[in-house]
């Protein structure tokens, strides 16, 4: 059993830090992009860390245009606070607030270790249900990686799980020990409504956050967690060892394949066996060894790691001893349909009526609900779920909806399809796709899309009809892209990007 009250009580300047956030919040729609959804307020915690510089979760904000205002537990005044940064990998974002008048006790985030299990915690917060400070009391009851929901399938990281109640607007609130220092910071609770998932927390270790506030302190934003560019499978069975010549002591992973766009992809092969990271041996199953909880996925090692940092392997190659090494590049480099739309207004261009965007999760998510994966087209879900670019700046353009006009009429059946081809050309992005059309000398635009449609445009109808459309389906503009700029997205200049890597042979 753990104590109903902190057997080192939190004083006054501990309680004092901690402020209710309430942000306003107006998001754009995916499925008619030239709208705003309607405003959502959103109270929940935060802290301070340093003078003016609160601490939160970033879906407390879940924008970098949210109107922000704070308030201190001792006084009914509100603070307009200032969007520092936003890490939706980690589910951290950072605020300040200008007003000199704005001043309050802060909580350092220290460097020290994670917390025990079984020691005592304690959450600090504004949850639903009051509007003064709740604090709740539990223990950490394990240390482990984990899925960040906020992350949408892109952030497996550390997380600490405690058994004290994290309620709606807990989110932000600091976890201290009984000695008040930080210990992290309270981001999600368990899904579901079954009593063994009861008062399961989770809180995003000072690990993680010191990871975010320093990249934030040394290039002025977060770049995001490391990805480490290959897929992998176990090698638990003894019979894939044999084949692979692995002697008896050796273990691993099996590479199964290599992101093009990834650096790693100049020095790592199919069929290489990973031994080791970072010098510490990788299991059969995948894991490598720490000493403050069981043995962790082996991409922990990664995930402590910024962009431009190396990773260094030891590699068994047809049975012969490698040491490899590489520089890390942000995860979402790599993703060919992204998490999240970080513009302030999705991207979309309209031509006779056909409105093509960028295929993204928000997208799926607005048009097929949050379990998309088994109701958006067959091929929409392949490509998400193969997920991996082919060169730098490569998009999926879709045709998301067609607008009634004289010209065209809005049954057709080719929306939620995947543009192939414009006028024969492969079109790399959305950028791309509206230069071939503007830059087409023909009368006639051919696009050609996956399930063998074919649209023909009319570039002179579609002219002529241009504002008719954008009148009367209350459209500001044809397109969000602004000027167009050309972009070197070519698959050759991909492939003959170079990277920092080297490949030494160990002595047997």
């Amino acid at each position: 059993m753990h104590p109903s009250t902190p057997p080192t009580r939190l004083q006054p300047h501990h309680l004092d830090a901690v402020v209710h956030i309430f942000a306003d919040v107006c998001l754009p729609s995916h499925s008619q992009p030239w709208h705003m959804h309607e405003q959502t307020a959103i109270s929940s915690s935060g802290f301070l860390i340093a003078p003016h510089t609160i601490l939160t979760t970033a879906h407390a904000i879940l924008s970098r245009l949210a109107v922000v205002r704070v308030k201190k537990r001792t006084t009914p005044q509100k603070y307009l606070a200032r969007v520092i940064d936003i890490a939706h990998d980690c589910d951290l974002a950072l605020l300040t607030v200008d007003d000199t008048a704005f001043a309050a006790p802060f909580l350092p985030i220290p460097s020290g270790p994670l917390p025990a299990l079984q020691q005592n915690v304690y959450v600090v917060g504004y949850p639903s249900g009051g509007h003064n400070i709740c604090i709740s009391a539990g223990v950490v009851s394990r240390i482990h990686i984990k899925r960040y929901e906020q992350a949408k399938g892109m952030g497996y990281l550390l997380t600490v799980q405690v058994d004290a109640a994290i309620n709606s607007g807990n989110s932000g609130g600091p976890a201290l020990d009984t000695d008040n220092r930080v210990v992290g910071i309270a981001f999600e609770s368990a899904a579901g409504s079954s009593a063994a998932l009861e008062n399961v927390g989770y809180l995003v270790p000072v690990s993680v956050i010191n990871h975010f506030l320093c990249d934030v302190e040394q290039h002025g934003r977060f770049r995001g967690f490391c990805d480490y560019g290959f897929m992998w499978q176990r090698m638990d069975s003894p019979a894939l060892r044999r084949y692979f010549t692995m002697s008896a002591t050796d273990t691993g992973i099996l590479v199964c394949d290599v992101k093009r766009t990834a650096p790693v992809s100049h020095i790592l092969r199919r069929d290489d066996i990973i031994t080791h990271i970072e010098d510490v041996a990788i299991s059969n199953a995948g894991t490598v060894p720490v000493d403050f909880a069981e043995p962790l996925p082996f991409h922990y090692l990664i995930s402590n790691k910024r962009p431009g940092d190396k990773a260094r392997l030891r590699v068994l190659r047809d049975g012969s001893p490698l040491r490899l090494e590489y520089k890390l590049c942000e995860a979402s480099e790599h993703v060919l349909v992204p998490v999240r739309e970080l513009r302030a207004q999705p991207e979309y261009y309209i031509i006779a009526g056909i409105v093509f965007v960028v295929l993204t999760i928000p997208y799926l998510e607005a048009n097929f609900g949050v379990d998309w994966a088994t109701r958006a087209p067959p091929r929409l879900a392949e490509i998400t779920h193969n997920n991996r670019k082919e060169f730098k700046d490569q998009q999926v353009v879709v045709v998301a909806q067609v607008l009634s006009s004289e010209i065209i009429l809005a049954d057709c059946a080719f929306h939620d399809s995947v543009v192939t081809k414009v006028n024969g050309t492969v079109p790399k992005n959305l950028n791309h796709l509206v230069s071939l059309v503007h830059e087409c000398k023909e009368a006639y635009v051919r696009l050609e899309l996956d399930g063998d449609f074919v649209v023909v445009v009319d570039l002179e109808e579609a002219k002529v009809t241009a504002q008719d459309i954008m009148t009367r389906h209350a459209i500001p503009a044809e397109q969000s892209l602004g000027d167009l700029v050309k972009q070197s997205s070519s698959v050759a200049a991909a492939e003959t990007t170079s990277a920092t890597a080297s490949q030494t042979v160990t002595p047997p």
